[in-house]
């Protein structure tokens, strides 16, 4: 599953609230979230980080 930043305008407790489906997903599939603000994402867990371009 690829998300180019669909959850942009989201609050932080509704990323909270799907970090399960998250989960969920990741456990069947690869995850790709491509965002500008990776902070939003701290309560996914178990993440790897890849920075793409300058930092």
């Amino acid at each position: 599953m690829i998300l180019d930043d669909a959850l942009g305008d989201s609050d932080p407790t509704r990323l909270k609230r799907l970090a399960p489906a998250f989960a969920a997903a990741a456990a069947l599939a690869q995850v790709v979230i491509m965002t500008s603000t990776p902070d939003r994402y701290r309560q996914l867990g178990n993440v790897t980080l890849v920075r793409l371009g300058p930092s």
